[in-house]
């Protein structure tokens, strides 16, 4: 029940799909797909009413499996945003695959439309690659199922190319024309191959060997793009592989032009340089690529240093100010201004840079200066000299030596106390 405004929606849920109803339909009328339009199949219906039921095959099995048909119906019904409704499955892809799959109709089912197409052209490619996908037909439902559940959950969306995929087409007739490398975006490798029979044979015998490296390097530059090109010692062995190796495919490989047009021209440097060549061509691929990561990292360096230029410094202006009606106030009248600015005191003049001065008045100048410095001089001596003279007075003016002032004390003394001795003799004499 859903409420909109006073007016209840009431959405009753749609009829099941019933077995014996889809049993009474596909028994008598199930080679023109009656029991498929019954379940809500169009698209499938359609197609057993061109084909008569898959020539009466896919009719068939449908009448064993009927039960799991009806119960998917209806999960479709009750859920139609659930993920098992957009799954395929193992028992449809058979279905397709065994009256039709010479045309390519189970990889219309699962939704490879470049091999679908391939397929109707080439009988299946010539019934080799119809032959392995009914052996690993488990493996590509599963895996469209997963690719699927990756796109619903926004992942990143890149699409792995598969290694038996890349063998089906190699090992057939269309691989010494380079069908595997057009399978796989290396559309250079696929028009060489193309216009020299596979490198004369030997290049696609290479392929078959070396496949699982190919397959992997695709898919990991899918994921991740190399900042620069990578070169490789198996692909450049291959090329310099004979009758064509003497032409110096493998130094156009290399982008070491100047080099493949002499080989070109000399065939090989008469032989001499491809045989060289064989020896040396892992250290020529190191270098090559070694050169290019240098010219890349350069290419960094001058690309971050014009951008810091070219962006210079950012100025920030402030924003302006805003006042309210009540911040603004009447602007003063004219006698306060002239009072105003009468009261305050007139800015100095700025002061004056000192005059340049020459060679000349830089030399009066030191010489001025020397002279300071010889008056100084001439003072100091002075005092020096009036010190000495009064050091040699104070010298003359001091009394004799110490030890004639000790004598001379002694003697004071001696006829101190002869006197006092004379005097007491006196005294008694009077008694």
């Amino acid at each position: 029940m859903n409420l909109e405004g006073n007016n209840p929606i009431i959405i009753l849920p749609r009829r099941k799909k019933d077995l014996l109803e889809a049993y009474i339909l596909a028994i008598p009328a199930g080679l023109v797909g009656a029991h498929h339009y019954y379940l809500r199949n169009y698209g499938r219906g359609v197609l057993y009413t061109l084909t008569l039921g898959l020539l009466g095959m896919g009719w068939l099995m449908d009448i064993f499996r009927m039960s799991i048909l009806v119960k998917r119906a209806n999960l479709k019904l009750e859920e139609p945003e659930n993920i098992e409704c957009k799954q395929k499955y193992i028992g449809d892809a058979y279905t397709f695959w065994l009256p039709f799959g010479l045309l390519g109709f189970h990889q219309y089912y699962l939704r490879r439309w470049s091999w679908g197409i391939a397929y109707s052209l080439t009988f299946g490619l010539l019934g080799i690659g119809w032959l392995v996908d009914g052996c690993r037909m488990y493996k590509l439902v599963r895996k469209y199922n997963t690719d699927m559940a990756i796109r619903l959950e926004n992942s990143p969306n890149y699409k792995e190319k598969q290694l038996l995929d890349t063998y089906i087409i190699a090992i057939t007739p269309a691989g010494i024309f380079g069908m595997h490398h057009f399978y796989l975006g290396r559309c250079c490798w696929g028009f060489l191959y193309l216009f020299t029979f596979g490198l004369c044979g030997l290049g696609w015998l290479s392929d078959l060997i070396r496949l699982s490296m190919i397959v992997k390097r695709t898919n990991e530059s899918k994921r991740s793009k190399p900042d620069y090109p990578i070169k490789y010692v198996d692909e450049a062995y291959t090329l310099i592989l004979p009758p064509l190796g003497l032409l110096g495919l493998h130094h156009y490989y290399l982008r070491r032009y100047g080099w493949g047009v002499a080989y070109t021209c000399t065939f090989g440097c008469f032989g001499v340089g491809w045989i060289f060549d064989l020896f040396r061509l892992s250290k020529l691929v190191h270098q090559v690529n070694a050169r290019a990561k240098q010219k890349k990292s350069i290419r960094d360096l001058v690309q971050s240093y014009v951008n810091e230029h070219q962006a210079g410094p950012q100025h920030i202006v402030p924003p302006p100010t805003t006042h309210s009606c009540t911040e603004l106030e009447a602007p003063p009248s004219y006698e306060i201004a002239m009072a105003t600015s009468a009261r305050q005191p007139s800015p100095l003049p700025p002061p004056r840079p000192p005059p340049p001065r020459d060679f000349h008045s830089l030399a009066m100048e030191s010489s001025s200066e020397l002279g300071g410095f010889n008056n100084i001089a001439n003072e100091q001596k002075r005092m020096v000299i009036e010190a000495h003279q009064r050091a040699a007075a104070a010298e003359q003016a001091q009394p004799e030596p110490a030890e004639n002032s000790t004598l001379g004390g002694f003697e004071t003394i001696a006829l101190e106390q002869k006197r006092m001795v004379e005097e007491a003799n006196r005294s008694q004499q009077l008694v």
